[in-house]
């Protein structure tokens, strides 16, 4: 399961038509979020309470049981997900302030607020969720602690269905992912899902997404006094060089490509080494005035490429790209005595 994917789940008002026995439209429902979620198979994951597993496959409703097994189909993109409630979201109410409690889908959604995820939530209708601040000793993290209020989105035709995911990631990206302390490279990986729904990167380079080495964790080490808004222009640069030619080819540049080329000292014991410039979405960093100093250094060979390092001055001394590579060849290397 790549659970690196956008985070996707339904709202207790789903929930509650199963237990109302409201078939029909749960089907409806259901077959709807089917349809859209095919076409995002390698981008997104919808989640749905564990609970529905065993309801669904022993319901007396026919219609309810075809879900069953539309849904355990291997090329669903739709999960039965543990509902481990174990954060106070007994506090989220609806912005009618009707409380929410006891509910499989609140434990599915606390699992994602845990690790700094807010899942697109889908519903019958649209709404807010209100979420109190959390007095919780136990609750030392950010989506335990502060106030929330959640978009709830009523799941209604296609194009509203990529508007609201297009939000999501949006959000996430800028306000909340890169505010999580300790960042590790699962984050990178998340933010990279996150960015390319952004940048409306094609379904078929959601592969490539999957290739990008970090070597070590060396690039946690870099960044550890960075702003945290430096974090995401970090990931999303690395995205873009990965997905697109540089932005310096005229020929082959696309909307989103950015600007690097070979380092200084351009090989390494058989690397081929490549400066990246570290700039916002918006920009390339190729003849636009936004270069800046900051710089990813990529290293190249046999058909690998590596996140190896960061700088915010400028250069890569001699002396860390000696010791990185030296240590990024041992490692190739045992993996081949393997």
């Amino acid at each position: 399961m790549n659970e690196e994917r956008i985070a996707v789940t339904i709202s207790p008002q789903v929930e509650e038509l199963f237990l109302q026995k409201q078939y029909k439209r749960l089907f409806d429902f259901f077959k709807d979020l089917l349809l859209f979620s095919k076409s995002l198979k390698n981008s997104i994951m919808v989640c749905i309470p564990h609970l529905f597993q065993y309801g669904f496959k022993n319901c007396e409703d026919p219609s309810i049981k075809t879900l069953y097994t539309l849904i355990s189909n291997p090329n669903s993109n739709i999960i039965f997900w543990p509902d481990r409630n174990d954060c106070n979201l007994s506090l989220l109410s609806l912005k009618k302030k009707d409380l929410l409690v006891n509910y499989s889908s609140i434990g599915v959604l606390s699992c994602f607020l845990k690790k700094f995820k807010i899942p697109l939530i889908l519903s019958t209708e649209k709404d807010i969720y209100h979420k109190d601040e959390c007095n919780e000793v136990s609750c030392i993290n950010i989506p335990c602690k502060k106030t929330l209020d959640l978009d709830v989105s009523a799941l209604s035709g296609m194009d509203n269905f990529f508007q609201k995911l297009k939000e999501n990631c949006d959000k996430n990206l800028n306000e909340w992912i890169i505010h999580k302390d300790n960042i590790q490279i699962f984050d990178f990986r998340y933010m990279f899902y996150l960015a390319a729904f952004s940048m409306s990167v094609e379904e078929e380079l959601y592969d490539e997404i999957k290739k990008i080495e970090f070597f070590d964790d060396y690039i946690l080490k870099d960044i550890k006094k960075e702003d945290p808004y430096v974090l995401k222009d970090i990931a999303t640069s690395i995205l873009r060089a990965y997905l697109y030619d540089p932005a310096g080819d005229s020929k082959k540049r696309k909307k989103y490509s950015i600007d690097y080329h070979k380092n200084t000292l351009d090989k390494k014991k058989g690397f081929d080494l490549f400066r990246l410039d570290v700039v916002d979405m918006r920009y390339s960093g190729y003849k636009d005035g936004h270069s800046g100093a900051k710089r990813i250094l990529l290293a190249r060979k046999k058909g690998r490429q590596f996140v190896v390092a960061y700088v915010p001055d400028h250069e890569f001394s001699e002396t860390l790209i000696n010791s990185r590579i030296e240590a990024l060849e041992k490692m190739m290397q045992s993996e081949q005595a393997r």
